[in-house]
């Protein structure tokens, strides 16, 4: 069962959108590879539920992960939740100051942020066109710094420009992870000094 930690319940309000389409898939990590193996869901807002991310999650094969893709189809456009997988296991109020100055303003003032295991991940409220999402990838990758660790996962953003999707685990199911991504209370209580 998804805690209310959860990435889908901050991300609520967004799959309530009317006539909304998203895309989930199930998936096999293979590591230091140009193309995960995938099949994709798409499943309309309203039928996007708790008990069916637990259906899911319980019916995935020993090698799969579920995980969310960015893409929101409303009629005829395709618009981006815009999402960060970050490659450090800590996060300070340091760099959710640099992401402020990187990153747009309104993306920032409605982020979430999620502790995967090994890191972190982010969610934002604000969807993007497709248009803006390349620029907010870009901007993802001049957030790290030119000399020092990075803050942004490097490899995620290429494998994402070229798949042409953002994409965040859900699950936890194959043991290659430590948890299910889990929101952080005192970090995202951090970024609204940043984001001001």
């Amino acid at each position: 069962m998804i805690a209310q930690d959860h990435p889908y319940f901050f991300l609520a309000s967004i799959f309530a959108k009317e006539g909304a389409v998203f895309n989930l898939s199930r998936y096999v990590y293979k590591k230091d590879s140009l193309f995960d193996q995938r099949r994709i869901v798409s499943i309309s807002g309203s039928e996007l539920t708790p008990q069916w991310v637990n259906e899911v999650i319980s019916s995935l094969e020993p090698a799969e992960e579920l995980a969310l893709h960015s893409t929101i189809t409303l009629k005829d456009c395709i618009m981006h939740i815009p999402m960060i997988d970050f490659a450090t296991t800590q996060l300070s109020p340091l760099m959710i100051e640099r992401m402020s100055c990187f990153l747009p303003k309104e993306v920032m003032r409605n982020i979430a942020f999620f502790d995967s295991g090994r890191s972190y991940h982010a969610y934002s409220l604000v969807p993007l066109l497709h248009k803006e999402w390349i620029d907010f990838m870009g901007r993802l990758l001049l957030t790290n710094p030119r000399d020092g660790k990075h803050l942004i996962d490097t490899r995620w953003v290429g494998h994402r420009l070229i798949g042409g999707f953002c994409s965040l685990r859900w699950s936890n199911n194959t043991g290659n992870y430590i948890r299910c991504p889990s929101r952080v209370a005192a970090i995202n209580e951090a970024k609204k000094v940043a984001a001001v």
